[in-house]
């Protein structure tokens, strides 16, 4: 029997609706594709939730996060050392403080995805042993707030917490989470880069037209790519009177 398109049916038994039938079914909303800027304003809440958990590690330490060298020599990144106040309890404890960050152990541990620690406009980056690249990293360097494995105290930051960049984007730089690595100012490249993702910048994103800084107290500014290497040195340096 053909079935003719019309009028909605009731169909009523024993005195209860069943339902409604209809000649054709409404098709299901498509979920809608992340958009650059959602991807964008996700990195931002990222980055504003690195300054809360820095805070947090501060307050506890009373110097800014660092990576730790062991008595053996190993070192652990800050990344590791900052998962449970991220709440990753398990993956913490997953990971063997005991050996290398390359160890076969802690490779599968690197090659999961902390979203925090990770900007969603990159993509899924990864290294050749298919770690996850990190979206952020300290500032280090002689002269900034954060050395290669020891850090100063907030309040030994005299160019003033507000005026110095604590963290920033370095997608380009390709850093696993688990590395021991950051933006070391100085042997790299002051400068701001947007998409594409850049190699050669300290500072890198996939954001068009410049990348996310966190500054040492807690604020977040957007730099546009052609900040001059003279307001970034500025900016990086802890104790300068820049």
């Amino acid at each position: 029997m053909r079935r003719q398109c019309g009028n909605l049916v009731l169909a009523v038994l024993t005195g209860g609706l069943i339902g409604v039938l209809g000649c054709a079914e409404s098709p299901k909303p498509k979920r809608p594709l992340k958009s650059p800027s959602s991807h964008r304003d996700q990195c931002l809440q990222n980055v504003k939730q690195l300054g809360v958990v820095i805070a947090k590690q501060t307050s506890r330490s009373d110097t800014f996060p660092h990576n730790e060298t062991r008595p053996d020599g190993i070192i652990i990144s800050w990344r590791v050392d900052v998962l449970p106040t991220y709440g990753f309890n398990e993956l913490y404890a997953e990971y063997d403080q005991s050996e290398t960050w390359t160890s076969e152990q802690n490779t599968r541990v690197a090659m999961k995805r902390v979203s925090p620690l990770t900007c969603p406009a990159a993509g899924d980056l990864r290294d050749k042993s298919g770690g996850v690249i990190a979206g952020y990293a300290l500032v280090t360097g002689s002269n900034a707030a954060v050395r290669s494995d020891s850090a100063l105290n907030p309040s030994d930051v005299s160019d003033g917490l507000t005026n110095t960049i604590i963290a920033g984007e370095a997608c380009g730089l390709g850093i696993v989470w688990t590395e021991p690595r950051d933006i070391d100012i100085d042997t790299l490249t002051l400068r701001v880069s947007g998409a594409p993702l850049n190699q050669d910048s300290a500072f890198s994103s996939a954001h068009k037209g410049g990348t996310h800084v966190l500054m040492a107290d807690g604020s977040v500014r957007f730099l546009s790519s052609d900040t001059s290497t003279r307001i970034l040195k500025a900016m990086t340096t802890a104790h300068s009177g820049d």
